[in-house]
């Protein structure tokens, strides 16, 4: 297909996902995450490897990998010592909430650092430079480990609705203007339009009860935090219930949006970003690891989540120089498109 029909195939994805996330908010999120998101995570890694992760250096992204491991170990560690009391005598309580503490606090620095880091990817060279870039970035992190504002956006909002539905629209808006497409701009008002309905479209028989499987895996899953920490930006704004539960039942449509359609545009843009044009050594490993990630989340939600967390965080990191060159591209569109003068000049004969 040609970008317009992929234009109107996304608007069509972008509707339906929109549809369902506001009768089955909490059901679509939980089946997109669970059977949608590890496919997308290990269908993009290979690709962004191939693209050698958009890095001005090669094996720069090994800092990246670094980062994120040691992002994953101190979550997955909270997960199965504290939350989950897997083995509750193995380290005295005051000691896991001493480390649990800090991890709040080092969560967002090491997410900033990663963001430092893959700028200097994107766009420096000089290894010196990257290097003075990710301390200064982890440094400033820690200094404003006291401010709720930027532990809300960097360490929550980043790696969740910011990567599914900000960096998403980057795409759409750098597609349509690159194109110069009448399609990709109504497919990007299309996919605002979707962001900002969800949270206005009426309850017709009341707000509905969920299941007891749907309740109990996601509570499992964790996102209740990241529900209730998007509340806090948007109950100003977008959210005009004063019911907490109509209100988390009301972001929920959007967080179920935004992860729905953040994975099917990945598999319909196939044929423009061949993803699927990599080495079997990739994609048959990459099967086998969906087909048991179906089974672990299947098994245990929170058992899914806390294996494929890595996963789901590398794909995130590995994708910011992708994001910041991206966001270069639509800066560099927009003043072509200002600055250029379209009115061709007269010559005398």
């Amino acid at each position: 297909m040609n970008t317009s029909k992929i234009d109107y195939l996304n608007i069509g994805l972008m509707l339906a996902s929109c549809a369902v996330a506001i009768f089955f908010p909490f059901e679509l999120f939980l089946f997109s995450y669970a059977v949608l998101g590890p496919l997308h995570y290990l269908t993009e890694i290979p690709w962004l490897h191939q693209k050698d992760y958009f890095s001005a250096s090669k094996r720069d992204y090994w800092a990246l990998i670094v980062l994120c491991a040691l992002l994953s170990v101190g979550v997955i560690w909270v997960e199965i010592f504290s939350v989950n009391q897997l083995f509750p005598n193995v380290f005295k309580p005051e000691t896991i909430e001493f480390l649990q503490k800090h991890l709040v606090n080092i969560f967002p620095a090491i997410v900033l650092a990663s963001l430092g880091w893959a700028l200097g990817m994107a766009f420096i060279k000089h290894t010196t430079s990257k290097i003075l870039l990710l301390v200064g970035c982890a440094i400033a992190g820690l200094l404003l480990q006291n401010v709720e504002s930027y532990k809300l956006w960097v360490g929550v909002m980043i790696p969740t609705l910011v990567h599914v539905y900000v960096f998403t629209g980057m795409f759409i808006l750098y597609g349509a203007l690159k194109h110069k497409s009448i399609s990709g701009l109504l497919s990007l008002i299309v996919f605002v339009c979707c962001g900002v309905f969800v949270f206005y479209f009426p309850f017709l028989n009341g707000i509905p009860a969920m299941n007891e499987y749907v309740r109990n895996a996601i509570v499992k899953s964790g996102f209740l935090s990241v529900n209730e920490d998007a509340i806090t930006i948007f109950e100003n704004n977008l959210l005009a219930s004063n019911d907490h539960y109509e209100s988390k039942y009301i972001m929920q449509r959007f967080i179920a949006f935004a992860y729905t359609y953040h994975y099917l545009n990945w598999f319909s843009k196939t044929g423009i970003i061949k993803w699927h044009k990599v080495p079997l050594k990739w994609l048959i490993p990459a099967a086998l690891i969906w087909i048991c990630s179906l089974a672990l989340y299947a098994y245990d939600y929170r058992v899914g989540l806390i294996v494929l967390f890595f996963l789901s965080m590398l794909h995130v990191f590995l994708e910011f120089p992708l994001n910041f060159k991206t966001l270069f591209a639509i800066l560099q569109e927009i003043k072509n498109i200002v600055f250029t003068n379209p009115v061709k000049p007269i010559h005398n004969k």
